[in-house]
Parts: structure tokens; sequence; C-alpha cells
């Protein structure tokens, strides 16, 4: 590719000589040529993308054309996050009013709209990025909505699945920052919400919009407090606040005004404990009866701190990164212990472990050896191990395991061999996000009732595919290449309902829809095909050499996918005389093999001897006759001895 003096781009061809290096032709003006260029050769032609599109060359400005398919583009309804209630998974999805909130129950009968979300002019946008809330029967999630006047504001929205139970519980007014997710601490939903006499602060709600109310105004007036970070121990809220007075401090509550207090003031002064505003990662987890966060101090920088909920028992679990520097960039629980992403100025961002205590908290690996960063992501508990996303140069990001002990700490699949990353956390890069002040969708669902855990994996062979994993390497693969080669099916939003698993995925024919994959199709296909042979036959053959035979082919049935039958002796080929024993074989994906014989016989008749000749066969030689002339020569001569003397 090239460019003339105007910026036109130009597509060239040459055969390694000046005089042979010539403008093949010049492509369209009109398209946007901001995108990337790529090409690859094939079949004598080059392949080519210019301004997102696909284009064909044969060397010729006539041979030179942009391909278009003869098949529509599918689009898809673009669905949201989907959030089991009972037996249905909810999701919503787009039309020209907004969204449309949708149930299924993994049946295409059992799909069914619900309810149009948007009211009139009312655009109404679900979050995407947020988990919905299920309390009784009743799934509770936050909206962006804009007004017929462009007024912007959040909604708190609940619904059981119908479209009479399906109401707006709260209208607040929009605000500039990220918004909290909703968080159910007992019977008491909390939310954070602005009104026009208050800014962005605490709110909680009983599933009405009656009992939808302010908690407490910590920062008095419109300025709000700033809310970040929450999380439940016992029955009270903890979470990160700024009443205008003390920064960004630790504050309690019970979902009451009185309850609603400061807890502990890390850094005196407008300084505040949490210093810059960390809402993107998760820095605030309880494990068995102790919350876990990250704060600052005077003496130290972002490090992992523990209380019992009492001022007294709140201190620092661990001084990871000595001095003022942080170490912290997220934690989580799984499988009963705490996994934390640390930087302790030697090993760079790397995967840690805790058992609670100062001693028990330790490196699991320098998964990227030195001062680089492995930056571990989605700690989930499958089968007796925990399970991680982390990159190095070797591999690239893939799939870790670790049982909590650094010698457990290992790769557990290289899905794409070699540098190249086989987990994403980003679509179309080949690395993980950075962790600092980001919020990374992790592809990593694990479904501890099954003891399996499901990945967004991209292979040398594909695009990004639904992958299935038990926490072994035997046991890691993929599940179904719905868009084959470079195409990515892009398969999110996992739910388990019964028997079934429901996700949302794309292809070829239907674009970004629902999808139903039943439970009995994940389970290691032990199952050899159902395999029958064509009937045992006879023929003859013109000579002894044989001769060729053909016969009907083998059926085989498998309850995974279409088998390979091959042949012991192909149909078709010669057959000697005799009878030959044919074995077929039927081999499904998974190596399982079925096997059934049937015979071909041939035979070949001699010609019949020709009839002897009439007359005396007193010539023909041989012993017999040689006997038989020696017999008649004694009869002969006794017949003529004469008689003895008296």
């Amino acid at each position: 590719m090239g460019t003339d003096t105007s910026g036109a781009v130009q597509l060239w061809k040459t055969d390694g000589t000046e005089a042979g290096t010539v403008k093949v032709m010049q492509l369209p003006s009109e398209e946007e040529t901001t995108s990337s260029l790529g090409m690859a050769s094939a079949g004598g032609r080059l392949f080519f993308t210019y301004a997102g599109q696909p284009w064909v060359s044969n060397g010729t400005e006539a041979g030179t054309v942009r391909l278009v398919s003869s098949r529509p583009e599918p689009h898809g309804s673009d669905l949201s996050r989907m959030t089991r209630l009972g037996g249905l998974a909810l999701f919503t999805t787009f039309d020209e009013q907004g969204q449309v909130l949708w149930r299924t129950d993994g049946t295409p009968a059992g799909t069914v709209r619900v309810k149009d979300l948007g009211e009139g002019s009312t655009f109404v946008l679900v979050d995407p990025n947020e988990p919905w809330v299920v309390r009784a029967g009743v799934a509770f999630f936050m909206s962006l909505e804009i007004t017929a006047d462009g007024e912007l504001r959040r909604g708190l929205w609940r619904t059981d699945g119908t479209g009479a139970g399906t109401s707006r519980l709260k209208a607040f007014e929009s605000t500039s920052v990220e918004q909290w997710p909703l968080l159910l601490v007992g019977d008491t939903l909390f939310l954070a919400g602005k009104d026009a006499e208050h800014g962005l602060e605490l709110w909680k709600s009983n599933g009405t919009a009656e009992g939808t109310v302010l908690v407490k105004d910590v920062n008095p007036g419109p300025g709000g407090s700033w809310l970040t970070q929450w999380a439940a121990l016992g029955n009270r809220l903890f979470f990160w606040a700024d009443d205008g007075t003390h920064g960004l401090e630790l504050w309690t509550s019970d979902g009451t005004a009185s309850g609603t207090v400061l807890f502990k003031e890390f850094a005196p002064g407008t300084a505040g404990g949490l210093g810059e505003y960390d809402e993107k990662r998760p820095l605030m987890v309880s494990r068995n009866g102790t919350l876990y966060f990250g704060a600052r101090d005077a003496e130290h920088g972002l490090e992992p701190w523990k209380t019992d909920g009492t001022p007294e028992g709140t201190v620092l679990l661990a001084d990871v990164n000595p001095g003022i520097e942080d170490s912290l960039s997220r934690m989580t629980v799984a499988g009963g212990r705490l996994y934390l992403s640390l930087y302790d100025g030697v090993h760079g961002l790397e995967p840690w472990v805790s058992d609670g205590t100062t001693a028990g908290t330790m490196l699991l690996a320098d998964v990227n050896p030195g001062e680089g960063d492995g930056m571990p992501l989605g700690f989930t508990h499958v089968g007796g191990t925990v399970l991680f996303m982390a990159r190095n140069p070797a591999h690239g990001a893939e799939l870790w395991k670790t049982d909590g002990t650094p010698a457990g700490t290992a790769l557990l699949s290289d899905v794409w061999p070699g540098p190249d990353s086989g987990l994403r956390a980003e679509s179309g890069t080949g690395m993980l996000a950075p962790l600092w002040g980001t919020k990374v969708e992790v592809p990593l669902w694990g479904m501890e009732e099954l003891g399996l855990a499901f990945v967004r994996g991209t292979d040398a062979s594909g695009g990004q595919e639904l992958w299935v994993t038990d926490g072994t390497a035997a046991g890691t693969r993929q599940v179904e290449d719905l868009v084959p080669g470079a195409g990515s099916s892009a398969p999110a939003n996992l739910v388990l309902l019964g028997e079934k698993l429901v996700f949302t995925a794309t292809d070829l024919v239907a674009g970004h829809e629902p999808r139903v994959l039943p439970l009995a199709e994940l389970q290691p296909d032990t199952t050899a095909p159902v395999l029958t042979c064509p009937a045992s036959l006879s023929t003859t053959a013109p000579d002894a050499n044989g001769v060729a035979v053909s016969y009907a082919p083998a059926t085989a049935t498998d309850d995974r996918d279409p088998p390979v039958i091959e042949y012991g002796r192909a149909s078709g080929s010669i057959f000697p005389v005799g009878t030959t024993a044919v074995t077929v074989t039927a081999t499904d994906t998974a190596g399982n093999r079925g096997q059934c014989t049937f015979e071909v016989t041939v035979t070949h008749e001699a010609p019949a001897p020709e009839p002897e000749p009439e007359g005396c066969a007193c010539t023909s030689g041989g012993p017999g006759a040689s006997a038989f002339w020696s017999l008649l020569t004694l009869l002969a001569m006794a017949s003529v001895r004469r008689p003895s003397p008296l």
C-alpha cells in the first residue's frame, strides 16, 4: 500500500525491480482510510482489508474488487447481561425505543418478551456492566435514562419476570461519576442515588417505591459524599465516603441514619484513607466474619487491611510494599481463601494468597519473572482448585491454577501455544488490560455446582469461542466453534438453568442471540459410535487373480458429532479368491471407536477336464501298461511248459 501527495491510498505491486514496481489501482477516496490494513496471499491472489472491508486482487486493476457477501449481515439482538431468577433467565435487547426486557426458560417457546422499558419518548438503557440483585423472587437493576427534553437520570427497577411485576421504583438525577452496583445486606438493598436536594448519597430500598429512601446525607447539601467501595460484614454495610471534612474514609451503616457513622479515619485531614478514586477495582471483600479492604495511612501506601467490625480490631494485614508506595490492585475470595493482586516492589503485580494473618500472606508465583507484571485476574473456585488468568512473555495471557500454595500454582493450559494469548480480558487485544484504576471484564465463569468453569478462549485456528475446563489440562477444551475460522462468537452472560446452560453468542446466520447448551454435552464423551456394517456378500472371479468388489457403505451414528468411518479394505478394490474379512471402524471426535466386520467371499471354478477318446488305450504308456504286458508274457510261458518225466 502507498499514498500519493494528496493522501489517497493506492495498491502497488513489485517483482523486486524498479521497472517491475507499478501501481495497481487507487482505492476509492470516499472510503474511510484510518483503519489498519492487513494482507494475506492465497491461490495466487492477494486478500486485504481496507477501511474495514475485505478486498481481493489478482494484480490488475480490473481484478481488484471489494468482496461482497450474498448473505445479508446478521444484526442480532444486542443482548445485555443475563440474570437468573428462579428457573428463568432475564435479559434485555434493543429496539428503537430503548431496551426490552425478556425472559427464557431455555426453550424457544419459553423465550418471551416481558416489557418495553422505555416509556413514551424516554429512552432506557440498562447498565450492562453491573450484575442485578435477586431477593425473594424479585430482581433489581439500575438504568440510565434520557427523557424527551434531554435530561439524564438513573432509575432503580424491579421485576418478577412478568410485565405487570416490572416497574421503576425511583428515578434519580444522573451524575458524572461511576455508579455503585446494588448490594443486598440482609433484607436491605443499598444503592447510591442523587436527587434535587442531595448529592450522591447512600439510599436503601425494601422493594417498593415508598420504601426507597435516603439513609443519610453524609455530606450535607448538594455536594455528595462520593461513595465508593462497599461490602457487607454481618448485617452492616461498610463503605468509603467523603463527608466534606475527612476525605474518603471508612464508614459503616446498619440502614438507619443514626447507625451510619464514620468507622475509622486512616489519614487525618482531607487526604482520606483511600486517596484517589478507586471505584473501578474491587478493594473490599468479606471472608469468615472478617472484612478485608485496601487503605492508606500516613506510613503506608495502598495495602491490605482487615477488621472484625470494631475499630480496635482494624489492623494492617501486611505491608507488602514497605513505605508509601501502593501494593494492592484488587482482592477476591475464592475457595475460602483471600486472593490478592499485589506489587511488592520486586516481582511486579503478581498473585498472592492470605489466610488472614501476616505470616500467612505470601506470593504464590512470579508468573512474569522479575519486575514484569503477571496481572492475575478472576480467581474462581472450581472442583478443589482455584483458576485465574495471568500472563507472561512465554505464554501470553492464559489460564492458571492454584491450590493456595506456591508449589501448587502453575499454568493450567496454554490454549494458544506460545506467546499469543488464549484468554483476553478485552476483545481484540492480546493482553490483559492494565489493572490500576480500570474496570476489567474477566471472561471466566465458574459453575461450582457443576465442578466446571467456562472461559472465552482463542486458539491458533479460531477466534474467541466458548471453552470449558474441570481444572485439569486434559479437561480443558473448546465447547463449540460457532464462527469457524478467525471470526469470534464472543460468548458471554452464562446462566445455569436446570440441565441447560444459557448464554449469549454470535454466529454468522442469526447474529448476537441467546443460546442453549444441554449439560449432557459437557460431560466427557465415553460412548462409542453405533456402527452397522453392510451385509456379507459373495461373488465369482473370472480367473484366479480375484475381482474388484463394491459394497454398500456402513452407517454410523453418535450422540455428539458425526463420526469418521474407515474401512480395512476399500470398496471397489481387488479382493482375492477366498473369504476376506473387512473391518470397519467409526471414530468420534473424542476418540471413541466402534467396530464391526463383514465378509466378502470370492470363488473361482477351474475348467472341467476334457473326455477320453474312444478305442483301445493299449498303447498308452506308464507303469500300469508295463505291468499288464508282463503278466501276459508269464501266462504264455506257462502254457508251453513240458510235463516232467516219470
